[in-house]
């Protein structure tokens, strides 16, 4: 009879600890810990932000948004964490099909993710999608910093410890290691992508102009260009990619064409958003060469007109024109790129 109690309990005790080892990585509600400075939650259903309550938990669908010289933790879970450096602006989100795999939706700043490196061992997942790229952990620790220059959103990742990947429209780069960072950067037509690495060594996946996918090896200062335009025939895309050496020697470059997946309703919605975004643009520009000057007895309004280099915005309307004659927009003077683009 001792012999079938002590049975028992090393039964019940190997339950207790194959739980624990299997216990859920992330928590169903994310919590915001550590907040430095002037932080803010959206709350998801929520119109209008409030101060972010350092141990408070907050549903996923949140935005968070962080000003000049503030941060704060997101705790996933025990051990699972994300700085949200100054000056960011996320949403915290996870996929619709698969509630493992949790989205930071990253619009401007820098977040630096430390992951257990065991966190994906029950399916779980996280990615940082920015405007130019989706960045996912493999295992365990880098930065992310999504940034807007000019007329290009521009995402740099930098792989700290363990291996993550990235990818975008036309290519994927299926592993970065430890001391591994590399630049995407994408117009806002999402017409143009470029890569540089600017440290280590990685391997990019792309097609050739054969539509077969090939690997291409960029060492330090390696840029890859993508440009990807839309046909009228057959609602197709032309894609062209140009790898270039350190030294801005055309090592290769592939031209395919491939089908359009998007419904027309798509197309459309995309084609509406890349108008909204040239539209803010322009409101931006406007409002930083406007310079208001006021003394005792006038106030004088001085409207100033930039000569940065202008690039002309694509017709996605197909009136004929350009939907914006010229953004002002700033160019590369290193890059050898194609006449009339970027």
């Amino acid at each position: 009879m001792k012999s079938v109690s002590i049975a028992l309990v090393a039964v019940v005790c190997l339950m207790i600890f194959t739980g624990s080892a299997q216990a859920v990585k992330f928590d169903p509600l994310f919590r915001v810990t550590a907040v430095q400075g002037s932080c803010n939650v959206q709350p998801k259903g929520k119109s209008a932000f409030e101060p972010a309550e350092s141990g408070k938990a907050y549903h996923y669908g949140s935005r968070i948004k962080t000003d000049r010289n503030s941060s704060l933790i997101i705790l996933l879970a025990d051990g699972n964490e994300c700085q949200v450096l100054a000056n960011a602006d996320l949403i915290m989100a996870e996929d619709a099909r698969d509630s493992k795999l949790k989205i930071i939706k990253l619009s401007a700043g820098t977040v630096d993710v430390d992951l257990d490196p065991e966190f994906a061992e029950d399916g779980y997942g996280l990615h940082v999608e920015t405007a130019a790229a989706i960045c996912g952990v493999v295992g365990s620790k880098g930065s992310v910093d999504a940034r807007a220059d000019k007329d290009m959103s521009v995402t740099t990742l930098g792989v700290t410890e363990g291996k993550w990947f990235s990818k975008g429209d036309h290519f994927e780069i299926k592993e970065l290691d430890a001391e591994d960072i590399i630049s995407i950067a994408t117009s806002i037509d999402r017409e143009f992508t470029r890569l540089k690495n600017l440290k280590g060594q990685c391997s990019i996946d792309c097609k050739n102009s054969a539509g077969e996918m090939q690997t291409l090896e960029i060492k330090l200062n390696g840029v890859v260009k993508i440009w990807a335009r839309s046909t009228d025939v057959g609602n197709n895309v032309t894609v062209t990619i140009i790898f270039t050496s350190p030294d801005g020697k055309v090592e290769q470059a592939f031209t395919y064409t491939e089908k359009d997946l998007r419904t027309p309703e798509e197309i459309a919605q995309a084609r509406a958003e890349i108008k909204d975004e040239i539209r803010k643009k322009l409101e931006d520009i406007d409002k930083r060469e406007t310079v208001v000057t006021t003394t005792t007895t006038t106030t004088t309004t001085v409207s100033s007109t930039t000569t940065i280099p202008a690039v002309l915005i694509p017709d996605t309307d197909g009136d004929g024109d350009s939907d914006v004659d010229e953004l002002v927009l700033g160019t590369d003077p290193d890059d050898v790129t194609p006449t009339g683009r970027r």
